[in-house]
């Protein structure tokens, strides 16, 4: 009997000619939920898709991200970023709304570059990089090519280098056993096992009597080749060449002669200092001013004789020269300009050019102080000086200590006249003093080198104000503009402006007698106090 199709699932059936209905058989399904077809069966034919429904292999764009695509296979969704075509090694990362990577830049460990940026990577310094079209590309370093035949490349560094070549930092590559001058003076250096060690330079002289030459470490044997040394270069015989505008110069035989434009006459002033308690440097103790057939002797404490044909008078003596002693050590001898060249010793040749001045008796240029002035020794048989106290009789820290004294010249109130008078010599010469002073008379011998730099202040026009320590149990006082020649019982009976008359010199700093009272054998007394002057002593 046949039943109606009600149940789609049933197929019919045909057996001799009867028809019969049967369950109909359905696959397995391949998806995880199925869908039923009309037959019942189980079907894998569409996804559904946060609110889609969608074919079996349809692709569509993903709804939660704009740069993702997703496709529908058997009833299962896939998404994945959508594919980018590349064309470089270093692209930019994408910039919204944009979803693939650009390549008008770089991004290069951590780092975006420009198109045709230059750059070094941080992880190797010796490579250089370009960023070229969202690539990067790198090639080592170009070096220069060394001028030695064999270069070594330093630890840190790209390049090879020759030894001795200076490297970041200041510092020198060396090689092991190499030598070298160090940046101190005169200070040798050597590389020993990786160590570096620095010794002073040991002086062998190979003549009798060497001398020190300006920035020279050993004492120099005198040149019998008939150079010139002049400012630390070296000028053959017959060499002529020009100091400044006004100053040319010329090597005649070994002699550096120069000569200077002509000026209008100024006056020159020579200075000297007294007896500091050593006998290896000499110093101003006495001096004799011989005019014609009178000598006046300027003794130790201010006092002073005058004798004139073997007696001894106190004559008032009219000369255009000016000599000023304070009565201990500070000598200055001053001269008109009708003098210009005609003076020598000490005092120099008053030429206007001072480099020439160290003249021996003989006329030769000296090669040092020490052998100037033992050139012009007045009495034989005297010790002879010594260049520079220093070596075995200073130690370093004692000279370190009186070279950190005398840089009291760089100092307040002494650098506002550094423009004016350069304070290098008087730093030298305080140096120098210091040294060769005994240790009770080293307080007298900074305050007078100091003296010395803040009377050529005054010379130049500036007035320094700086203590000074006055004797006040002698009667002395501080005075800022006090008079250069002061009063003494020898002149204290001269009338009003004879003294002012003879002494041209403008107000001085310094230690100072009262109104009222005059200079007696370093003490400040009354007029009517000094003793009666019998024979040109008192």
């Amino acid at each position: 009997v046949a039943r109606p199709r009600t149940r789609p699932a049933f197929l019919p059936l045909s057996q001799k000619g009867d028809v019969s209905c049967g369950p109909r058989l359905c696959p397995p399904p391949l998806c995880p939920h199925p869908s039923r077809d009309p037959c019942g069966c189980p079907s894998c034919h569409a996804c559904h898709f946060h609110g889609r429904d969608c074919g079996d292999g349809e692709r569509f764009p993903d709804p939660r991200d704009p740069c993702s695509q997703c496709q529908c296979l058997a009833e299962v969704v896939t998404c994945q970023p959508k594919p980018c075509p590349t064309q470089c090694s270093h692209p930019l990362p994408p910039v919204a709304p944009a979803c693939c990577p650009a390549c008008d830049g770089c991004l290069h460990e951590g780092r975006e570059l420009a198109d045709r940026q230059a750059f070094v990577p941080p992880s190797d310094p010796c490579q250089r990089c370009t960023c070229l079209r969202g690539s990067v590309l790198c090639a080592p370093a170009a070096c220069p090519p060394t001028p030695c035949a064999a270069p070594r490349r330093a630890p840190g560094q790209c390049c090879p280098q020759c030894l001795g070549k200076e490297l970041a930092g200041g510092a020198l590559w060396r090689a092991d056993g190499s030598g070298w001058l160090s940046s101190a003076p005169c200070v040798a250096c050597a590389c020993l096992d990786g160590v570096a060690t620095c010794a002073r330079i040991a002086c062998v002289s190979a003549c009798a009597d060497p001398v020190d030459v300006p920035g020279e470490c050993c004492p120099l044997c005198p040149d019998a080749s008939g150079n010139c040394s002049h400012q630390g270069r070296v000028f053959p015989s017959g060499k002529r060449w020009q100091v400044d505008a006004c100053t040319a110069c010329a090597c005649v035989s070994g002699e550096v002669r120069c000569q200077s434009e002509r000026c209008p006459p100024t006056a020159c002033t020579a200075v000297s200092w007294g007896d500091r308690g050593r006998r290896g440097v000499s110093w101003t103790k006495e001096v004799a001013v011989l005019i014609g057939g009178t000598t006046v002797r300027l003794l130790q404490d201010h006092a002073v004789t005058v004798r004139s044909g073997g007696s001894a008078v106190p004559a008032p003596l009219c000369h255009p020269s000016q000599v000023l002693w304070n009565g201990r050590s500070h000598l200055e001898v001053s001269v008109p300009g009708t003098y210009k060249g005609r003076t020598c010793g000490l005092c120099g040749n008053f030429n206007g050019y001072p480099q020439d001045d160290l003249r021996l008796r003989s006329g030769h240029l000296a090669l040092s102080e020490a052998a100037f002035g033992n050139s012009w020794k007045v009495k034989a048989g005297q010790r002879r000086g010594r260049a520079s106290p220093r070596g075995a009789t200073e130690s370093q820290g004692s000279l370190g200590r009186k070279a950190g004294a005398g840089r009291r010249l760089s100092a307040p109130p002494f650098e506002r006249c550094h423009a004016a008078v350069p304070p290098e010599p008087f730093f030298a010469a305080c140096v120098f003093d210091l040294c060769a002073c005994a240790a009770a008379a080293a307080d007298d011998c900074l305050c007078e080198a100091l003296a010395a730099y803040a009377a050529q202040c005054r010379h130049a026009g500036l007035v320094l104000r700086w203590p000074v320590g006055c004797p006040q149990e002698r009667g002395y006082v501080f005075d800022e503009c006090g008079p250069p020649c002061p009063r003494t019982c020898v002149d204290h009976a001269a009338p009003l402006g004879a003294l002012e008359s003879r002494c041209f010199k403008p107000c001085v700093p310094g230690c100072q007698c009262p109104a009222g009272l005059v200079e007696h054998e370093a003490r400040c007394v009354p007029p009517e106090a000094c003793p009666r002057i019998v024979h040109g002593a008192l």
